[in-house]
């Protein structure tokens, strides 16, 4: 028997309708949550959490290590298709919002880089989109082929959200397997149970060469997986092409070969958010490189076609 499971995005509607004219029945209402980034505001590295006059909830937490988080709104869209990008008058209230706590006020001349996502969020009937639930709704459909539709959700609770879609699945195939999501290592993750300030001593003791700053960040975007990029490295040089300080073409190879970055935007956004760092000159030369290897028989992303359909 085949089971479908599908975490629906922005499309929900569209997918639901094709996929299961019960499901595409549910209301569903689509948030845009954007970001700012900002140069660092406070040199600890503890979060703060304020409450906006409007009663919603802003945070400003460090970020890559010179840099200060701020969000989120909440801003409603007619469709999936709508503007995704955050709007002026978004930066406009994240800024006045927290500037009611900050000792130095920031401004949207502040903005070195902001982002935004689209949340599917399940319609519970409440009016403000502030209040809807953020919690995951599943539904089990079994008009045309078993299928379990996944509404909403956060990815801190992705664990319990897999073993919630398998006890429905096990009223169809019957299977009764014990619970073991909750200590699971993800991978990277086997760092002997040190601290992440301890994997990095350690890292720096085996690496002598690597430098201190590039040590730390390699551990906590990579953790064990490190050793995968500097294989084969005893020097900073053999780290290859220097895109802009700290990103080196070893990294980027790995990016390429192991987590299918397909260009720049996912290597120095998605993956490094080395972007912030980087001028225009710096990005096109990353950009000249990724297509000088895609097109490559020998390229990173040749070899990892390759393994992924042997």
């Amino acid at each position: 028997m085949i089971i479908k499971t599908i975490k629906h995005g922005a499309w929900v509607n569209e997918v639901c309708g094709f996929l299961s004219p019960i499901q595409s029945k549910q209301n569903f209402r689509l948030v845009r949550g954007s970001h700012i980034v900002v140069r660092k505001l406070f040199e600890h590295p503890y979060a703060y959490i304020f409450q906006n006059k409007d009663k919603r909830f802003l945070f400003c937490i460090p970020y890559e290590r010179g840099f200060t988080l701020i969000g989120t709104t909440e801003i409603e869209m007619e469709g999936p298709n709508s503007r995704k990008e955050i709007k002026n008058t978004e930066v406009d209230y994240l800024c006045q919002a927290v500037n009611q706590y900050l000792r130095e006020p920031v401004s949207s001349n502040d903005v070195v880089w902001s982002y935004s996502g689209v949340r599917a969020l399940y319609d519970d009937n409440v009016r403000d989109a502030t209040t809807m639930t953020r919690d995951y709704t599943l539904k089990f459909d079994v008009a045309r082929a078993p299928i379990v539709s996944v509404y909403g959700g956060k990815i801190t609770t992705y664990r319990q959200l897999a073993e919630d879609v398998l006890a429905l699945l096990e009223q169809i195939e019957g299977f009764d397997k014990p619970k073991w999501t909750q200590n699971a290592i993800l991978p990277g993750g086997d760092i002997n149970g040190y601290s992440i300030e301890t994997f990095t001593s350690t890292l720096r003791q085996q690496y002598g060469w690597l430098p201190t700053e590039l040590a730390s960040r390699y551990a906590r975007h990579y953790g064990s997986l490190v050793h995968e990029i500097l294989k084969g490295c005893s020097t900073v040089s053999d780290l290859g092409i220097e895109f802009s300080p700290g990103l080196y073409q070893a990294e980027v190879d790995y990016l390429v070969t192991r987590e299918y970055a397909m260009c720049a935007e996912d290597i120095i956004w998605r993956r490094t958010r080395q972007g912030i760092r980087m001028n225009t000159r710096q990005i096109d030369e990353l950009k000249a490189y990724l297509d000088s290897i895609f097109l490559s028989k020998n390229s990173p992303k040749a070899i990892a076609d390759a393994s992924l359909y042997s």
